[in-house]
């Protein structure tokens, strides 16, 4: 099924962030790019999509959305970006739309976010009790370091936030 593209920021029905005119213009100054070079346009519109979707899903941005009605979590007010003055307001920003990109390509060689097997664990066994190890270091984050290094100055992830309990 063919997926268009709708990158228009703050549209109540945009479902990326880049366009695949932009995400192409990200490429061309990449190295090691041969997922995203061999693909369709359509499978590239569909890992646009879903790398966008992945992007709301896991960070918590700062500020807030531009218009409540907005499909994606961008365009928003009130962000500071890293040379200390705010973001335009009402414009998709260049790093978000470059994670996205980066994110895109990562999709096409493999879906992080689906579970495989025993993978990820160290060592399980069962013997006077069942025991298992997880092997912090071969379990994959759905959203890879290099995607995360473009957007943790804007946000932080979901689910990382330290929550304090009082007692």
């Amino acid at each position: 099924m063919a997926i268009t593209l709708i990158a228009t920021a703050g549209a109540t029905n945009a479902n990326t962030y880049p366009t695949l005119a932009e995400a192409e213009t990200y490429f061309e100054s990449r190295i090691a790019i041969a997922a995203w070079a061999a693909a369709t346009d359509p499978n590239k519109n569909i890992s646009l999509s879903m790398a966008t979707r992945l992007v709301d899903q896991q960070v918590l941005f700062r500020g807030w959305m531009y218009d409540s009605d907005q499909s994606l979590q961008w365009p928003r007010r009130g962000v500071i970006g890293r040379t200390g003055n705010y973001l335009t307001d009402n414009t998709i920003p260049q790093f978000l739309k470059d994670a996205t990109s980066e994110y895109a390509a990562l999709l096409l060689t493999e879906d992080r976010t689906i579970e495989s097997g025993t993978k990820g664990y160290d060592r399980i066994s069962v013997a006077d009790a069942i025991y298992v190890r997880f092997d912090k270091y071969d379990r994959k984050k759905v959203m890879p370091p290099s995607v995360w290094s473009f957007l943790k100055f804007y946000g932080s992830r979901i689910g990382a936030q330290r929550r304090l309990v009082r007692v």
